[in-house]
């Protein structure tokens, strides 16, 4: 199975599934596209152009990464406090 975990977060990269505690968490495709990323890159800061370029398909406005950034933040729980926000750069995760 090929997976990335952090704490209690698991992503499940073949079937496209997270779980957090063992239950099931409910991302959007950009969601778990997000998720993702800034879990393959740990502990970097990217601006939110990188990311968008990174996670999204198409163009969208900057303030939509911030969207999708506030919205996983509150639905991976206590794991959300590792998306660091670092003001005039951007995100990243933190171990």
């Amino acid at each position: 199975m090929n997976r990335i975990e952090f704490e209690t977060l698991i992503v499940d990269l073949d079937k496209k599934e997270c779980s957090l505690d063992g239950k099931e968490v409910s991302l959007t495709k950009t969601e778990y596209n997000l998720l993702v990323f800034l879990l393959n890159n740990r502990n970097k800061v990217y601006t939110r152009r990188e990311i968008m370029q990174n996670v999204w398909d198409t163009e969208v406005s900057l303030r939509a990464v911030d969207t999708t950034v506030s919205r996983l933040r509150k639905k991976i729980g206590q794991v959300g406090k590792h998306i660091v926000t670092k003001l005039g750069f951007g995100y990243g995760f933190n171990e």
